[in-house]
């Protein structure tokens, strides 16, 4: 049995998040406006071509964890939220439950998920890594002036994650 704490445990995965980040996710196959973009919905960064966001790699980084649930699109989701029958998935519960993985998965508060993942966030696979590795690292301190830069992100695409 582990001493870790729901918190400890989900710093180790931030971070384990922002390394694969850095090392295997190219610029032109990270989006922060999109869960996932593309015909494959099992991303594996040395073959598939599809784009997604920070959380939209976890089914790549944590496949013990995390899947993918289809309805018009792909969205991860832990495997303990997915629906098993399709036709029973309506796309806001898809990302509910996406949304709703990540704050359980990270240990993470709303705001906190909108800082680290909100698609009005224009970050590269790096810049995104940095910032999961700074919030981890500043014991989880979110910079006072961050939701002034968000909000005022005026992104006409808006995406999901």
């Amino acid at each position: 049995m582990s001493d870790q704490t729901d918190r400890e445990r989900g710093d180790d995965r931030l971070l384990q998040l922002a390394q694969f980040l850095r090392e295997y996710v190219p610029p032109d196959r990270f989006d922060m406006r999109a869960y996932l973009q593309g015909r494959h919905y099992e991303l594996e960064a040395e073959t598939c071509r599809s784009t997604a966001c920070a959380v939209g790699w976890c089914a790549a980084v944590f496949p013990e964890h995390w899947t993918y649930e289809w309805q018009d699109s792909y969205a991860p989701v832990l495997k303990s939220f997915a629906v098993t029958r399709p036709d029973e998935v309506k796309r806001s519960l898809v990302y509910s439950r996406c949304h709703r993985s990540a704050l359980k998965f990270f240990d993470l508060t709303d705001m906190e998920f909108d800082y680290l993942f909100g698609e009005r966030n224009e970050r590269d696979p790096y810049e995104e890594a940095e910032v999961l590795t700074l919030f981890v690292q500043d014991n989880r301190e979110i910079p006072d002036d961050w939701e002034d830069d968000y909000y005022d992100n005026e992104n006409e695409d808006e995406g999901w994650c």
